[in-house]
């Protein structure tokens, strides 16, 4: 099924530019052209067609008689729903709109409307992407750079086109994107940054980010991306085409059983090729072990060993020192007690 102005009785012009589904099963729906000044559609779950109810009686609408005051024609352009059940809306020029309708749908007494702008701290006025990660953080992009709200406070984190310093490559946001591992992938005119769900975005190193210049990434000006669940590789709608990213963050898995890892024998270089094992779950944490059980490295979620589904070693023990020839054990686990192991052989020249 679909909706329309055909097959719904609408009167006026639609164009929609974003929706959302919230925790009820309910969709949010934005419409830019609503003449009626009715910019936000509710379309309630039905629990016995289990799809969402196509009596439009049965929907509801916030607009300007809500404080909803969106400047000319061009509407909502993104939309996200906080852990508080507040609807965030991106306007082209006046910053977000928060509505909290203190979720009484019904009951229009206790809701509220607020504004967020420039002068309370966000980056720009021209918002264009907003998402809500899996701790309760609204991430808001902007033509001027992101911005992030904790539940108290607003803060800046501007691009400076350096990777791993305190924002994404480029400043002109079009798309944030969070996946199942918290990791936020943030389109830019400039590329594609990541900043890794197990970090802090204040903490350095904390971004990774992706050019012509260091990746297979078509063209620097990212409009999109898409996260497939299943294989958990990116579709990123760049302005030249279409990339299909599958690195570390691509790379994570529900569970061990696709675990490969290699080059094996691994022949010992300097540390200039290193061993990699691929299609961890999230969270790992890597042991290295002589034969005889002793720790020789291990490798921890959240440090530059693990990135992603990707465990990183470069053939040395904990002391920084290049390892004998000899065959080791590699341990995966995680804190819930699932783990996997295989065997490397090293030489050492």
């Amino acid at each position: 099924g679909h909706f329309s102005g055909a097959n719904n009785n609408v009167d006026d012009y639609e164009v929609i530019t974003a929706f959302q589904e919230d925790s009820y099963g309910r969709l949010w729906i934005a419409n830019a052209y609503a003449q009626n000044g009715n910019y936000l559609a509710v379309v309630p779950y039905n629990e016995q067609t289990r799809f969402p109810e196509l009596d439009k009686s049965q929907w509801r609408y916030f607009g300007v008689s809500d404080n909803l005051r969106l400047s000319g024609d061009k509407g909502i352009a993104a939309m996200t729903i906080d852990d508080f059940g507040r609807v965030w809306l991106a306007t082209h020029d006046q910053g977000v709109y928060i509505l909290d309708y203190n979720n009484t749908l019904d009951d229009r007494s206790d809701d509220a409307v607020f504004r967020r702008n420039i002068d309370d701290n966000l980056a720009g006025n021209e918002v264009r992407a907003l998402a809500t990660d899996k701790d309760g953080v609204v991430w808001i992009g902007t033509t001027a750079g992101l911005s992030s709200f904790d539940g108290l406070n607003f803060y800046r984190h501007p691009g400076d086109g350096a990777e791993g310093v305190d924002g994404p490559i480029g400043n002109e946001i079009s798309q944030i994107v969070v996946d199942d591992y918290n990791n936020k992938w943030v389109a830019t005119s400039s590329g594609l940054s990541i900043l890794r769900g197990q970090r802090s975005v204040f903490e350095p190193g904390a971004w990774v980010s992706f050019t012509t210049a260091n990746s297979g990434l078509l063209d620097n000006n990212v409009h999109s991306v898409s996260i497939d669940p299943v294989t958990g590789e990116a579709w990123i709608g760049t302005e030249s085409g279409i990339s299909i990213y599958k690195g570390p963050f691509a790379e994570i898995r529900p569970d061990f059983k696709q675990v490969v890892a290699g080059p094996n024998p691994y022949i010992q270089d300097g540390g200039k090729t290193p061993f990699i094992i691929k299609r961890l779950k999230d969270n790992s944490t890597v042991k290295i072990l002589s034969l005889n059980g002793r720790l020789v490295r291990e490798l921890r979620a959240g440090s530059n060993d693990i990135e992603g589904g990707r465990a990183i070693w470069d053939g040395k023990d904990k002391n920084g020192n290049a390892v004998a020839s000899g065959i080791y054990i590699f341990s995966a686990y995680t804190a819930d007690g699932s783990a996997t192991s295989g065997k490397i052989a090293v030489i050492k020249p």
